[in-house]
């Protein structure tokens, strides 16, 4: 942490039991160094929420997010399930999906009309090589799909995890999802 100014004294403070540790100083709210810090070494490594299933009920769907900088987009694909890419497309970095809407069959970019599947797959390059050119040999469509992000769903809770180095979700969710069935089993046993 001394990377981004605290003191030695600042952080024995902080690296005590709840009952008597001191809280951040103030300016770690306020310095865009400390922001960067926590984006990287904190959130960026762990499973972060950034919205709902329930944000895109329909096949079709979609929703940009902004999570660290990133511009993602949540979307439900044809079978239902929801995935989640990078809101940037491959050809010239322009943002794909400006807000939430359905996108129908589709995400297509509204620079140069580049068309991607809801599996992430590059499916058309309209024009790509002039006037009514939709295909050109050095572009490999294969290498150039939306680059997905790591996501889970559960409870109808939307996560990312951008660094992808995290622990699987399910070790992660684990301890929560434990309480839940204590929870569960001990409202069960009062109804009886």
């Amino acid at each position: 942490m001394m990377s981004v100014g605290l003191t030695e004294a600042e952080v024995a403070a902080i690296d005590q039991p709840v009952a008597t540790a001191a809280a951040l100083p103030n300016r770690a709210y306020m310095n865009d160094d400390f922001f960067a810090f926590e984006r990287k070494q904190l959130f960026a490594k762990t499973w972060v929420c950034i919205g709902t299933g329930a944000s895109i009920p329909n096949r079709g769907d979609v929703r940009p997010v902004s999570w660290l900088g990133a511009p993602l987009v949540m979307a439900r694909d044809h079978e239902d399930g929801i995935v989640v890419f990078h809101n940037v497309c491959r050809h010239r970095g322009n943002e794909l999906v400006w807000g939430p809407g359905n996108a129908g069959g589709a995400i297509r970019c509204p620079y140069h009309s580049w068309t991607y599947g809801f599996d992430g797959e590059l499916r058309a390059t309209p024009h790509v090589g002039g006037v009514g050119i939709h295909h050109l040999d050095s572009i490999d469509k294969a290498n150039c799909g939306l680059v997905g992000a790591r996501s889970a769903v559960w409870l109808d809770q939307v996560f990312v995890n951008i660094s992808g180095d995290a622990p699987s979700f399910e070790a992660f969710a684990a301890p929560l999802q434990a309480r839940i069935d204590r929870l569960a089993s001990t409202e069960d046993m009062a109804r009886l």
